[in-house]
């Protein structure tokens, strides 16, 4: 039989029926896939506490998962705050840590002993003998609302107020430049967006758990991971000195966010450590990774040691944690980019240091040792 022959003999609506068999199938195996990913590293990151950005849900109870950790208990007092106890007043001869910033600052998906701030006070009061309440303000918001709640934090009448910053937390600057009165306004929920075909599937990508660990794995190859990266434009340029445009005004309501904490801590004379918290590309960079042309990882914490220093805030710089440290992906979600409870302990002693170094009186009555 000839080839046209052949060709003849297959019915049209096979022309149809092969390619969504095709299709099917394929949509079939991604089910499966996803599906056994779900089951097998489930997750859990509604933080249903976090009803609005300004603070979690008083008196709440939440439980989380990153896909690539365990279950986390989250609890909130009454004030909506993670704490060491009650927001209220505290014990005589126990001193106070307010903590401001973003999810970094208050443990986003680890259990709360072991976020920075706990571990900071544990070494403090193994070190000076003074117990530390720990009362973390943090939420989901941007520069300005969370210096808008300076005030909040000095009610709690804290030997020590701490910022924690990453460069993730810059990435978004203010709507309207820095404005902490107008970060307080209450703003009505944007329109509900129906996305087209495109955007759903960038949605789908985004969230597929299938996905989600195959980066959780990549990622833990640091020069691939740091290789790819580099490649992002504006998110690796703080990488990249000199400072970019956009970075340099990041950076400058950086430091005019610290700059109306700290004047409004000065007549009460509470201290302010500024905190950084690297992420992972940089952790990659400072532990054991050698740096590519033009690539400084250190070019970010020196502008923000910088900032500190300007405002008379004590700084501490979580990059220094990761320069004797090897895999340096351990020490974070990988694929969901925060630091995980090794990581916040890591940067937990980091801060510890600091305090102690130039301890508030009031943390360390005497010396420390």
């Amino acid at each position: 039989m000839s080839e046209d022959g052949a060709r003849r003999t297959l019915p049209r609506r096979d022309w149809l029926l092969l390619p969504l068999v095709a299709v099917v199938t394929a949509a079939l195996f991604l089910i499966i896939v996803e599906g056994g990913s779900r089951l097998v590293w489930p997750e859990s990151k509604d933080e249903v506490c976090a009803y609005n950005p300004l603070r979690p849900k008083p008196n709440c109870v939440s439980r989380d998962k990153a896909a690539e950790g365990p279950w986390v208990e989250a609890r909130f007092n009454e004030c909506g705050y993670r704490g060491t106890g009650s927001c209220g007043a505290v014990n005589a001869g126990t001193a106070r840590l307010a903590v401001l910033g973003s999810s970094t600052s208050w443990g986003y998906l680890v259990p709360f002993d072991d976020v920075w701030s706990m571990q900071a006070a544990r070494e403090i009061t193994a070190k000076c003998g003074r117990p530390i309440d720990v009362q973390s303000l943090g939420g989901f918001g941007d520069l300005s609302l969370i210096a808008a709640r300076t005030p909040e934090a000095l009610a709690l009448h804290p030997q020590l107020v701490a910022l924690v910053v990453a460069p993730f937390d810059l990435f978004k600057l203010p709507d309207g430049g820095f404005n902490p009165a107008h970060a307080l306004i209450p703003r009505p929920d944007p329109p509900t967006v129906h996305p087209g075909l495109m955007e759903w599937a960038k949605n789908f990508m985004t969230d597929s758990r299938a996905v989600e660990i195959a980066q959780h794995y990549i990622f833990g190859n640091p020069d691939t991971y740091v290789a790819t990266y580099l490649h992002y434009g504006d998110r690796a340029a703080f990488l990249r000195p000199p400072m970019s445009e956009a970075w340099q005004e990041r950076l400058d309501v950086l430091d005019e966010a610290v700059g109306y904490i700290t004047a409004r801590l000065a007549p009460t004379g509470t201290p302010l450590l500024l905190v950084y918290a690297p992420p992972l590309v940089q952790a990659d960079l400072l532990a054991d990774v050698k740096p590519a042309p033009g690539v400084d990882p250190e070019a970010i914490d020196r502008a923000i040691a910088q900032i500190a220093k300007r405002h008379g805030a004590l700084f501490a710089d979580g990059g220094d944690g990761f320069r004797s440290v090897r895999n340096a992906s351990n020490y974070f979600y990988r694929a969901e980019g925060h630091l995980n409870s090794a990581g916040q302990t890591l940067l937990g002693r980091t801060a510890a240091n600091v305090i102690l170094a130039d301890a508030p009186s009031g943390f360390c009555p005497g010396p420390a040792q």
